[in-house]
């Protein structure tokens, strides 16, 4: 790092307060020879005083003294010289750093921008999971009112879609309007007559099926349909809760069955028996 002018005031101050130090200062910034050199010089004065031989080598060793202070100045000049070099250098250095940091900070930008974008890449596949999983689930629900007869066929005879008007007249007089609301939410609701060889109840019972479709059959598709199943026999219906989908983990499999709610996964009930026992009280 250049040295400043701030520095060199500092360091001026410092020696002030620290007169100790100006000693070692000497001896650190001084060579040996400049060190002695008093002492030399005293050593001259008293050799003048004392006979004129002496002046004559006190000329010669000043002599030597002019050269060696010639050869301390060229040297110096050569000193002052490589710490110009150096601190051309160490600006250099500095320059270069700075450009590494500049460019350091693009590149933070540039990330920042592509975890930015990434982001938004994850959200928009999210947003297309979501609207695909809903599409299969649409797909399911229609594929399930178009074939109701083929996917329930084994569980009820005379099976029959029951409309949302019907429902209404059924449950109106005991339900609060939004409890009807969300009766009505549900994906399909059928009826029919429970096949006698499946009957835990009296042979001619009218079965009601209230069914959630989804393609990935979660936790919350399990609470909404035991949640309108229990409204149905509020209102004085015997129905079985079903979710109904295509893939469905063994953690909300164990639930339904808690729950007492069938699961069908390609038109094949996974726990029907269960909930026949369910129903019949068992």
């Amino acid at each position: 790092m250049a040295f400043q002018v701030s520095d060199y005031y500092d360091l001026v101050r410092l020696l002030h307060q620290h007169p100790e130090w100006q000693q070692e200062l000497r001896q650190l910034l001084l060579t040996k020879e400049i060190l002695e050199l008093p002492q030399i010089v005293r050593e001259l004065s008293e050799a003048q005083r004392r006979t004129e031989q002496r002046v004559e080598e006190l000329a010669e060793a000043q002599r030597r003294t002019e050269q060696r202070v010639e050869e301390l100045a060229e040297a110096q000049r050569r000193t002052e010289q490589r710490v110009e070099e150096l601190t051309e250098a160490q600006r250099r250095t500095e320059q270069r750093v700075e450009e590494l940091a500049e460019a350091q900070r693009r590149t933070e930008q540039k990330i920042e921008a592509l975890v930015e974008s990434q982001s938004k890449i994850e959200q928009q596949v999210k947003r297309l999971n979501d609207r695909v999983g809903h599409l299969d689930g649409r797909m399911l629900e229609i594929g399930y009112r178009d074939r109701v007869t083929a996917y329930f066929g084994n569980l009820l005879r005379k099976i029959r879609i029951v409309p949302s008007d019907e429902i209404v007249d059924r449950v109106e007089n005991v339900l609060s309007q939004k409890e009807i609301d969300t009766l009505l939410a549900l994906d399909l609701i059928v009826q029919g007559n429970l096949r006698r060889a499946l009957q835990p109840l009296a042979q001619d019972a009218l079965v009601w099926i209230a069914i959630e479709i989804s393609a990935t059959i979660a936790d919350e598709d399990i609470d909404r349909v035991e949640e309108r199943a229990a409204l149905l026999r509020k209102a004085g219906v015997i129905v079985f809760p079903l979710v109904a989908g295509e893939r469905i983990s063994e953690r909300v499999l164990d639930l339904a069955r808690q729950a007492g709610v069938m699961v069908q996964l390609d038109g094949k009930f996974q726990n029907l028996e269960h909930a026949l026992r369910r129903l019949g009280g068992e």
